[in-house]
């Protein structure tokens, strides 16, 4: 970690991220897209490093 730190890189793995559609409330139509939120969930040692 201290090596990621000093030359500023990180590794990929850590940039993947994992997406939750939540929908909004009080929507009439659940079928169109524009009613879910995408939340993304990031790797915490990807933050750490940020």
């Amino acid at each position: 970690m201290d090596r990621c730190l000093t030359k500023g890189y990180h590794p990929k793995l850590w940039w993947r991220a994992i997406a939750v559609a939540l929908h909004k409330p009080k929507k009439p139509d659940y079928s169109i897209p524009k009613v879910y939120r995408l939340i993304q969930l990031l790797k915490c040692l990807g933050k750490i490093l940020e």
